[in-house]
């Protein structure tokens, strides 16, 4: 039963031992394989086939995405799709949506 209870207190010490905690105010961080705050991170936009828009910041190895939302929360989307303006100010005309004719 001491070994057991040994075992449990053990395995209780290592999760909690793998929590990181950063001493930083951002509470946004890169906890994967090339580690580090994102702060410096460019964020694109990208506008999905429902024309629904997202903010998503690719350092690599790793992306992180999230809706972009109007001031009341609610997701930021438009009718019309037209093209795709690139963090170059080069533009992409977006794909049609599909049509089952």
């Amino acid at each position: 039963m001491n070994i057991l209870r040994g075992a449990v207190a053990v395995l209780i010490a290592s999760t909690l031992v793998a929590c990181e905690r950063s001493g930083d105010d951002n509470s946004v961080t890169d906890g994967g394989l090339d580690g580090g705050f994102l702060r410096d991170g460019v964020a694109n936009v990208w506008i999905d086939p429902d024309g629904c828009q997202h903010w998503y910041i690719d350092d690599g190895i790793e992306g992180y995405m999230t809706p972009r939302l109007n001031r009341d929360g609610t997701p930021k989307c438009q009718d019309a799709r037209g093209e795709i303006i690139l963090k170059d100010g080069s533009r992409v005309a977006s794909e049609p949506e599909p049509t089952n004719s």
